[in-house]
């Protein structure tokens, strides 16, 4: 029976005779083509948004930031912090003290303190025009809003002498307020009362900005992070964030991949000169640099089509680059029985037997070193050396930042709206207790730590049936509700705060809202278990709440990779078994090529673990990457084994194909070492990845792919590999 490989051998057969006939016109046809194309390199644009890089496009999260958003719209006149449905401008900084020092130290706390006046007094100029902050500031009560850390060492530090008195992580503020500052202190000691702090290594203090059309905030984000990085002193670290900050990192991380790619290309191009002196075809140098133009070319119009068709540019996809050259740089070495010779050339000569030929005919026809030429650098030159492992760059600012954060603002996380929306009604008895049960039950969880006593946790709901008993109000019907609500309550001064958190629309509360203080979450791991146990608390009640803060974008991207990489697994599993089979009709091959290919994943993906590599959005890119491979590399290898042509000589198949997983392992290595200094751990991990995979793809080219091949072989030479007739040299000896 003909095998599918048979008539794709044909088929390839008859498209080298028609380029052998003609080779002008795919020349330049396929050049023309490239050039029209890569035109489209005209009309790039890059996407630098995080949320639409980091998450996908229809999670939980989108859903429920809309529809939080419809109930809450962001309102930079009364603004709340701890109640935002979006990031916004912001400017963030952390100010970090030497390990000896102490910001609770009026000393360093006022220096905190000049640091904060710098920046509010920071003059940034727009047009014409010279703004502070104070022009741009998110304002709350016609003032600007700052942390409340800013204003407690104002208070507590006249002067440089003496100990700010805290308690932490709620502190008393203004006159019977109190205010949460887990996220705004960190690195702390605790006096023997275990409430009041001894020690504070770091604070943080954060600067909100109304939005405008005109670019102004954004240029004081760029002039707010060039301030912060100058007022870095001997004792104290200042380190900035904005909301532009990490899309920047990311557009200068892109830029490291063309210097990179340059070096790699370079390498690769080296691993191509030396593995090429196998034998006189492979040894053609400008075999494997065609090789490399056509990835080029490849890449090239690639890249602009997409462009064309109007598609962004991402800047991970820059990492395909690294593997893909790897991949595909040495194809040009593996061609059998001189078949570009078929199409260009006569016989190939030695490199020692061909003065006498033409100028042609030496450039693309001559090969390397016979069997009979035995100088000794032939030894030199298979060796392959003196691959670049110094390129480092300096840490990223929000690199720098997150890094901090994560030292020392760990413990607690975000605060969590919740949002009850339509349907519950509230005038009744019944459905009071279940909203306010709902809150009790959720602060009793262990990802929550009760802020009950402070201006940002108060419930709107329990203070005004507290209010409703302490004057005697009615709320037993819808009407007394509303009306004792808006009329009584809100307009209060005392209760102005709450305005924010009740929505209603003719005479009916249509959505309201409170916030629970969330602990123990920075992991997104720890962050998606906490919201599925909110999500358990709420099924628990009969009240459509939803959960959101816009850091929950992320926990979607991690829940959404297990359903995919299951679904991938399946399919590529699928894909490899049915290819194999139809490539050498045996399903015993095919269903162990499937476990090669699964066993090379497994040990790629648990290997990385174990070095460092998190399972996220990038990484699970660099696994599909590594799961293509595998299969690829699984197919290479066995058609390798399955083509080697039975006539009976000492040359067997393993012998035969072992330089290729050699030289694919040395050409991979070359081509992603560059990464593996870059300050990114995005390209780190890209290469610990492609590390493993590589090495692990060598190991089972010698180790587990050669089993795969004995079913094929069992009928005819039982436990033998087929062998192959080395071709005779042609007798050159006069």
């Amino acid at each position: 029976m003909k095998t599918a490989q048979y008539r794709l051998d044909r088929l390839f057969g008859l498209h080298g005779r028609l380029v052998a006939s003609t080779p002008v016109p795919f020349l330049i046809g396929s050049v023309l083509v490239t050039g029209i194309l890569g035109f489209g390199f005209m009309f790039i644009q890059a996407e630098w948004n995080i949320v639409y890089l980091f998450s996908p496009e229809n999670g939980r999260a989108s859903q429920d930031q809309a529809a939080v958003s419809r109930c809450f719209p962001a309102n930079y006149s009364d603004f709340v912090p701890d109640r935002q449905t979006n990031v916004g401008n912001f400017g963030k900084v952390i100010i970090v003290t030497e390990d000896t020092g102490n910001l609770l130290n009026c000393e360093l706390a006022r220096q905190v303190q000049t640091i904060h006046q710098a920046i509010v007094a920071m003059p940034v100029a727009v047009g014409e025009q010279t703004l502070t902050y104070e022009d741009l500031c998110a304002r709350r009560k016609q003032t600007c809003v700052y942390s409340p850390l800013v204003d407690l060492v104002r208070r507590q530090c006249r002067g440089d002498v003496g100990t700010m008195n805290i308690t932490f992580p709620i502190a008393s503020y203004r006159q019977n307020t109190s205010v949460f500052l887990g996220n705004q202190i960190g690195g702390v000691d605790f006096l023997p009362d275990g409430k009041t702090l001894k020690r504070a290594s770091a604070f943080q203090l954060s600067y909100n900005l109304r939005p405008d059309e005109g670019g102004t905030a954004v240029t004081w984000e760029q002039a707010f992070t060039r301030k912060v990085l100058e007022l870095t002193t001997d004792n104290l670290t200042a380190v900035p964030l904005t909301s532009r900050t990490l899309e920047t990192d990311i557009m200068d991380t892109s830029a490291t991949v063309v210097r990179r790619f340059t070096l790699m290309f370079t390498l690769v191009s080296i691993v191509c000169s030396v593995s090429l002196s196998a034998d006189w075809v492979r040894a053609k140098v400008l075999v494997g640099m065609g090789s490399l133009l056509a990835l080029a070319l490849a890449f090239l119009s690639t890249f602009g089509l997409l462009l064309w068709l109007g598609f962004k540019f991402i800047p991970p996809i820059g990492l395909i680059s690294f593997h893909m050259l790897a991949l595909f740089g040495l194809d040009g070495r593996r061609e059998k029985a001189n078949k570009h010779a078929y199409a260009m050339c006569k016989t190939v000569l030695p490199r020692s037997k061909e003065s006498d030929q033409p100028l042609v005919y030496k450039i693309f026809c001559a090969g390397g070193p016979s069997v009979d030429d035995t100088e000794p650098w032939q030894a030199s030159e298979r060796s392959l050396s003196g691959l670049v492992h110094n390129v480092v760059a300096d840490d990223s600012v929000s690199s720098s930042f997150y890094k901090f954060e994560e030292r020392f603002f760990s413990a607690f996380g975000p605060p969590v709206s919740v949002a009850v929306v339509s349907g519950n009604e509230y005038w009744r008895q019944e459905s009071l207790n279940r909203i306010l049960d709902l809150k009790t039950d959720l602060e009793r969880s262990g990802y929550v730590y009760n802020i009950n006593g402070t201006e940002e946790g108060r419930f709107w709901l329990s203070e005004f049936l507290s209010f409703a008993r302490s004057v005697g109000v009615s709320v037993g019907s819808q009407n007394d509700f509303v009306a004792s609500l808006k009329s009584t309550f809100l307009v209060d001064k005392s209760h102005g705060s709450y305005v924010s958190d009740v929505v209603i629309h003719n005479d009916t509360i249509s959505c309201s809202r409170f916030v629970i203080q969330t602990k123990d979450t920075y992991k997104f791991r720890d962050s998606v278990t906490a919201v599925r146990e909110f999500q358990k608390i709420v099924q628990e009640y009969d009240v459509n709440a939803l959960f959101f803060h816009s850091s929950f974008f992320f926990n979607d991207m991690l829940t959404q990779i297990y359903r995919e990489a299951i679904r991938f697994s399946a399919t590529l599993a699928g894909s490899l078994f049915g290819l194999v089979f139809l490539l050498t009709f045996h399903p015993a091959v095919a269903l162990l090529s499937v476990l090669c290919c699964g066993s090379l994943c497994v040990g790629v993906v648990g290997f990385s673990v174990l070095w460092g590599v998190t399972f996220d959005i990038n990484s699970f890119m660099s696994f599909s990457l590594v799961a293509a491979f595998s299969v690829e590399h699984s197919l290479r290898l066995l058609l390798l084994f399955v083509s080697v042509p039975n006539a009976g000589t000492n040359q067997t198949a393993v012998s035969m194909t072992g330089p290729v997983p050699l030289q694919h392992f040395v050409a991979t290595f070359c081509a992603v070492s560059v990464l593996s200094t870059s300050d990114t751990m995005l390209f780190r991990n890209y290469f610990k990845i492609l590390f493993f995979t590589i090495l692990f793809g060598f190991a089972h080219a010698f180790l587990f792919l050669p089993f795969t091949t004995l079913p094929t072989y069992a009928g005819e030479y039982p436990l033998k590999p087929r062998c192959v007739r080395r071709p005779r040299l042609a007798n050159t000896k006069t």
